[in-house]
């Protein structure tokens, strides 16, 4: 055993001398960092047009709802119980301008609480449906309270309703 251990001693400095002398080191030249390769141009042409488009989209938007800011304008103006059918006749404006005069021009009643309900998200005007037909039609101005809850749902539904049914 103990000759065999000589024998790898011996076997692994000889090995060792075998192994001639690597020297220095060569390392590659850094690499240069530019703007100049044509992966860049690309992205930065691919950003260009991201932001060109989404700009666009925002302008669209926001001149489409054109008349949803004008509603809420009129609705902000209003600020005693005696206006309360005013917000009514902001409301069918509004649902005028989205699904034409044709389809809204005839609805009254009850019919038109069914309409605001159907197309506004969450609307609740059939809940309030004798509170808000007996205000209108009987040309009573209801209490504050009341004429606030109407038209903060009116206002919902301006910012909500549906462009399509």
């Amino acid at each position: 055993m103990r000759q065999a251990q000589d024998t790898l001693a011996t076997d692994t400095i000889a090995s060792s001398r075998a192994i001639p002398e690597l020297g220095n080191l060569y390392e590659p030249d850094p690499v240069s960092f530019s703007f100049e390769t044509i992966g860049w141009k690309i992205l930065l042409i691919v950003l260009i047009l991201g932001i060109i488009i989404a700009a666009l989209i925002w302008i669209r938007s926001y001149v489409k709802n054109k008349y949803r800011r004008e509603a809420l304008a009129r609705l902000d103006q209003l600020q005693k119980p005696e206006h309360f059918s005013e917000v009514f006749v902001i409301l069918k404006y509004t649902a005028m301008i989205t699904f034409g005069r044709e389809r809204i021009g005839s609805l009254i009643g009850k019919e038109w609480l069914l309409f605001l309900d159907k197309t506004g998200k969450n609307s609740t005007f059939q809940k309030h449906s004798s509170l808000i037909l007996q205000a209108i039609y009987t040309d009573q101005s209801p209490e504050l309270s009341d004429f606030n809850l109407v038209k903060k749902q009116a206002s919902h539904w301006i910012k909500s309703h549906a462009s399509k049914l």
